[in-house]
């Protein structure tokens, strides 16, 4: 009997982990205004969708196309479906999610829709939650050999 007790609490503990990182992502929704690192003005909406089970995040660049990233529990971590300007859409996958982590890194995994293999795509994404109303994307670009980052700073709109 202590034995099933014990398997039960820790499945349940594992299954609470899984969703921490989704949790937090939770805290981003609203509407962001911010500035890339290159000075030009970013805007940002995150939204919880499907019952709660995913986190759709829009990106207006100032200027540019806009992209829209689905987030979704991969596993033990996370997943970043990203729907890139370029009409690719690279996945990026993060590590295991542990309770109250605040910093999230993806990695390429896979895309559709490359127009070759050496084809421009996003290859990373570093989310930082620097507090309730303040957080960083930081978006890796890679095309052939080249890579090149860019940091964006959010404040939460009120």
């Amino acid at each position: 009997m202590k034995r099933g007790l014990l398997l039960l609490v820790a499945a349940s503990a594992l299954a609470a982990d899984r969703h921490a990182g989704l949790e937090a992502l939770k805290g981003l929704a609203g509407s962001w205004s911010g500035v890339r690192s290159d000075g030009s003005a970013v805007a940002a909406t995150y939204e919880v969708v499907a019952d709660g089970t995913a986190i759709l995040a829009r990106l207006h660049n100032d200027g540019r196309t806009d992209m829209v990233t689905m987030f979704t529990i991969d596993g033990a971590g996370l997943a970043a479906e990203h729907y890139c300007g370029d009409g690719n859409q690279p996945r990026l996958l993060s590590g295991p999610v542990a309770s109250g982590q605040r910093v999230f890194r993806f990695q390429f995994s896979s895309a559709r829709n490359l127009a070759s293999p050496a084809a421009g795509r996003m290859t990373g994404l570093v989310i930082t939650i620097e507090g309730k109303d303040r957080f960083s994307e930081e978006w890796i670009w890679t095309e052939g050999s080249a890579r090149h980052g860019s940091v964006f700073r959010y404040q939460r709109v009120k």
